[in-house]
């Protein structure tokens, strides 16, 4: 009864911290009408971005769905009078050029996500590329000037808090490997006027454009190992991640998971040279629907140390064939406020740390779990021939892909924590839900979660009522009480 009551004082305090989020930062409010799905198509040159959008636009166009796609900018400048030229001239002209594609890119994606959400009806915007890729053509010391310059007078935000936010603005990037890593023979750049790279700076190019997006949790790598498919492999791929992304059936596995045996000594990371995203998630299943078709649904509070923070809303449902189809979009804080009020009360809040890294054009993301030892390795977009480049550095166990045991949805049951662990971890909940407090606030991989046994489960129960629970010199304080 303790984990129940707990996870109850877990709701009511996730109240107060959206109130507390409120004061500190202006979230960008979705549109009016239906949700307005937003995806970055990335890449190096030559990569297939432009077959892609076209791929993708009919896919979805020929399911209902309103498409826009959304050029890219730096093409447009450079097709009507920019010149390469001109960025030889130095900084100021580098940080003059790639601010007004920044400026450019969110206008145009703001004008056709105000004219989809007018029309009511599902819409995708298909960004040819997105408002992140600037920082892969210029230096980090300009990158961090160009964000310091989006900041409103006098706000406090860090410049990781401004580059998230930004990152905020996508349901997913797809970032499309260039054909100079892994199918040489077809590098071409006859089919845009605006690329001069030769191979090895088409490569290099790619990379710094996989590192510009990895601060986003749904960057999808699609290199070019689809086998006796080729190119057409690629694009398969892309169709399937896009289809699972909006809710259509999709029969093969974009994503594969897999257990870990042991947690990963996050100090290999950095021995291997990898960077690594680290930031927390916490999912609160809600109650079913009285007379609603089979599933469930869920909001989702993504935040890091650095005060940056995001909201979301999934629908979970069985179609006829028996496929499982995940509905999952952006939501502004307000509704997920009030989302919170109808928490599902036989489930707890599942709180997660999950680091986020690329090995071998392959994207990975480890989910910890915060009251019991368990992690579990997702790959995202897996390849179709079904091979994967394990990092060698973390000890995989067996694939749990099918294991419902393994869902979110099956963990957050509170009498699920002793069939996956043995770990007296699991006697271990969030006495309050808070932003976990890190070690060090410049390195990500120290951050822990701040854990602690309720040790009076009235007081908990008061706590879900909204009355404020003592402090105790052993807790963190709680976050501030709902106005």
């Amino acid at each position: 009864m303790w984990r129940v009551a707990s996870s109850m004082s877990a709701v009511a305090v996730a109240i107060g911290w959206y109130w507390f989020v409120r004061k500190e930062k202006d979230e960008e409010e979705e549109e009016p009408g239906a949700h307005v799905y937003r995806i970055v198509l990335t890449g190096g040159p030559c990569a297939g971005k432009t077959t892609a959008l076209a791929r993708l636009s009919g896919f979805l166009q020929e399911r209902g769905f309103r498409v826009y796609t959304v050029p890219e900018v730096a093409t447009m400048l450079f097709v009507n009078g920019a010149a390469f030229a001109d960025l030889a001239r130095g900084d100021e002209s580098v940080l003059a050029f790639q601010t007004a594609v920044l400026d450019g890119q969110m206008a145009l994606e703001n004008g056709f996500a105000r004219v989809a959400g007018a029309t009511k009806s599902p819409a995708v915007l298909l960004c040819d590329r997105g408002a992140l890729d600037g920082a892969a053509y210029m230096s980090r010391d300009l990158w961090t000037q160009l964000l310091r310059g989006r900041r409103r007078r006098r706000e406090k935000r860090s410049v990781g808090a401004v580059e998230r936010a930004l990152c905020e603005r996508y349901d997913a990037v797809f970032h499309l490997v260039t054909a100079a890593q892994g199918a040489e023979r077809f590098y071409s750049l006859e089919n845009n006027a605006a690329r001069t790279e030769p191979v090895e700076k088409a490569r290099e190019q790619d990379m710094l454009t996989q590192k510009a997006w990895k601060p986003h949790p749904r960057q999808l790598v699609f290199d070019n190992s689809a086998g006796e498919l080729g190119f057409e492999g690629k694009l398969q791929r892309v169709v399937e991640a896009t289809a699972k992304l909006v809710g259509l059936p999709v029969l093969p596995k974009s994503t594969r998971k897999f257990k870990l045996v042991q947690q990963p000594d996050e100090a290999v990371f950095r021995k291997y040279g990898v960077d690594v995203t680290a930031f927390f998630v916490t999912k609160t299943f809600l109650k079913k629907v009285s007379g609603a078709a089979d599933g469930y649904s869920y909001v989702r509070l993504r935040y890091q140390s650095d005060g940056s923070t995001s909201y979301g809303h999934a629908t979970v449902h069985v179609d006829t064939t028996g496929e499982k189809i995940e509905r999952k979009r952006r939501c502004s804080p307000r509704e997920y406020a009030a989302h919170l009020a109808n928490a599902d009360p036989d489930r707890a809040p599942v709180q997660q740390r999950r680091l986020h890294f690329l090995w071998q054009n392959q994207s990975f993301v480890i989910h910890k779990y915060a009251d019991r030892d368990l992690a579990i390795l997702h790959i995202q977009a897996a390849r179709a021939d079904g091979s994967i480049d394990f990092p060698p550095f973390l000890d995989v166990g067996p694939e749990i892909s099918e294991q419902a045991t393994y869902s979110s949805y099956h963990i957050a049951r509170v009498d699920s924590a002793s069939s996956l662990s043995d770990s007296s971890a699991m006697s271990t909940v969030f006495r309050r839900h808070r932003r976990p407090q890190p070690a060090k606030l410049d390195d990500p991989l120290t951050a822990e979660f701040v854990l602690s046994r309720p040790k009076d489960p009235a007081a908990a129960a008061a706590a879900a009522e909204g009355s404020p629970s003592p402090t105790t010199d052993n807790s963190p304080a709680s976050a501030p009480t709902p106005r």
